[in-house]
């Protein structure tokens, strides 16, 4: 049986790609299950009346985002993920996408001042921010700093399977395959076939 890519047309025949329908909702149970193992849930999935409205302002800039980044439209990315860390500061995906976008188009010093910003802004644990910021002072050669950052977002609760993930492919570019074995292990409940193959 082949796997669905995440840019495939989703299997329900919704008219969607993968990622932006039923992934999300497999995708969503998993997260809900390991925010509760964490004693969490009231943090993330309870959100207050002012963080709901906050979620619902980004989550359509975010998702056309996510679409043009996917689509090689890098600049078109820039401007919807500026709009969601603009729209929900306290939210980091929006600020976490931003950064990535703007080093993949060469504006390293940017991405980092970005990312900075965003991992002080996040009103949650920005494990998936720490994690790019230590890929972006990677290959900016500052190794010391990025293994600072990597030991920081070891320590904190993994708000979600995506954060899993980052944290599992920056780690492996650093080499540190002994905290990818334990990290896995810890949330071996958790994850799915993609952090398996780290």
């Amino acid at each position: 049986m082949q796997k669905t890519g995440p840019y495939d047309p989703c299997p329900c025949n919704s008219g969607q790609k993968y990622k932006f329908c039923c992934y999300l909702k497999r995708r969503q149970g998993t997260e809900i299950k390991l925010a509760k193992a964490q004693g969490m849930s009231k943090v993330l999935f309870s959100p207050t009346p002012k963080q709901q409205e906050e979620f619902e302002k980004i989550a359509s800039s975010i998702f056309r985002g996510l679409k043009y980044m996917a689509d090689n439209d890098l600049m078109s990315a820039v401007e919807c993920f500026k709009r969601a860390q603009k729209g929900a500061p306290g939210i980091p995906t929006g600020g976490n996408n931003l950064a990535m976008c703007l080093f993949l188009l060469g504006k390293h010093e940017e991405a980092v001042a970005t990312q900075e910003k965003c991992n002080e802004m996040s009103s949650i644990p920005n494990t998936f921010g720490l994690a790019n910021l230590a890929l972006f002072l990677r290959l900016g050669n500052n190794l010391e700093e990025g293994n600072t950052k990597l030991d920081t977002a070891l320590g904190l609760d993994m708000p979600s399977i995506d954060a899993i993930l980052r944290l599992c492919q920056v780690l492996a570019i650093y080499k540190r395959h002994e905290d990818i074995l334990a990290l896995t292990e810890k949330y071996a409940p958790f994850i799915d076939d993609t952090i398996k193959f780290y």
